[in-house]
């Protein structure tokens, strides 16, 4: 279940262009080592910019956790803590009663897309598995999956042999999403392709994917797994 937070604070006027340029270095490490921290956001208010809001949506309490144990977030607390001003950081938490994350920048269908390919590059699928509808179609060059286990038993055989997968694009548009991937595999499917997905998205996760690809250096595995 998702975790929707806040964190207020207020610093000293003469250490917040010190606690801006913090969070300018401190929120691209979420946004690389964090795919299961869905948004973060630091705003600074306007009428008094000593005092900032930060936005956390975590995937659930196991992304929370890691967020909080990482080395990033105790350098960036060394900064700002000597200089606050009113009382320690508040945190607050809440439930989700509607929204349009979209508006926030990156659609949504995007970052859980993101996120299901970073779990999959890390052979971690529980993870991906949490971003599949059960009934999952997947339409696949040479086979047609119609469960989310079943298409992960074969993605995850498919990852063995994977020496690389690279994502090179996400572009997405409401409940659709595409991504283009740099694919490299060892034998005994060995290959060198670009792979292009299209991803279709239900009340928050995947239901349907449709894939295409130069099949040859995969058609003889996939051959001798029908036999």
């Amino acid at each position: 279940m998702a975790i929707y937070q806040t964190g207020g604070y207020q610093v000293r006027p003469a250490a917040v262009e010190k606690v801006k340029k913090a969070i300018r270095e401190f929120v691209p490490f979420v946004q690389e080592n964090e795919p299961d921290t869905q948004m973060y956001l630091a705003w600074q208010q306007k009428l008094d910019p000593t005092r900032f809001l930060h936005f956390f949506i975590f995937r659930d309490v196991a992304a929370q956790a890691l967020h909080g144990q990482s080395s990033a977030v105790s350098r960036f607390e060394a900064v700002y803590s000597p200089e606050l001003v009113g009382g320690n950081v508040v945190f607050s938490d809440y439930e989700m009663v509607a929204g349009k994350r979209d508006s926030f920048g990156t659609p949504e269908s995007a970052q859980i897309l993101k996120a299901f390919y970073d779990a999959v590059v890390r052979r971690d699928f529980t993870v991906a598995e949490g971003y599949l509808a059960d009934n999952l179609e997947f339409e696949g060059v040479f086979e047609t999956y119609r469960s989310a286990k079943h298409y992960l038993q074969t993605l995850s055989g498919l990852m063995q042999i994977t020496v690389r997968l690279q994502v090179k694009e996400i572009i997405a548009h409401g409940d659709n999403a595409a991504i283009f991937f740099d694919l490299q595999t060892k034998a005994p499917a060995e290959g060198k392709v670009l792979v292009a997905e299209w991803h279709q998205f239900k009340d928050g996760k995947i239901f349907h994917v449709r894939s295409a690809f130069d099949a040859r250096p995969y058609a003889a595995m996939f051959a001798r797994g029908a036999r």
